[in-house]
């Protein structure tokens, strides 16, 4: 269903924004860094868990956006009840205005 794809774009767009807003980004950060992390939540939008899965990062880069997670709990609900996913995946990169 187009009407729900789109839906779902624009939710994990308000989750992804919301993480990022709290991200304090280290200065060992470079354009070219990426981290993949699976988030899981709980209805509500808790966090429980999230775990770092892949990143060119050091540990710094890695705990701050974990940290940023955890400091973004409760995440925003889904604009649709059907969109709610315990477990997602996000990818990091260095915002633009950094």
């Amino acid at each position: 269903d187009a009407r729900l794809a789109s839906l779902s774009q624009q939710y994990f767009g308000l989750i992804k924004k919301k993480i990022t807003t709290s991200w304090v980004v280290p200065p060992s950060m470079t354009d070219s860094t990426v981290c993949k992390v699976m988030i899981e939540q709980v209805p509500g939008g808790d966090v429980i868990n999230a775990k770092v899965t892949q990143c060119n990062g050091d540990d710094a880069v890695k705990q701050s956006v974990v940290t940023a997670i955890y400091k973004s709990s409760p995440l925003p609900p889904p604009p649709d009840p059907s969109l709610f996913k315990r477990e997602f995946q996000l990818t990091f990169k260095k915002p633009d205005n950094q």
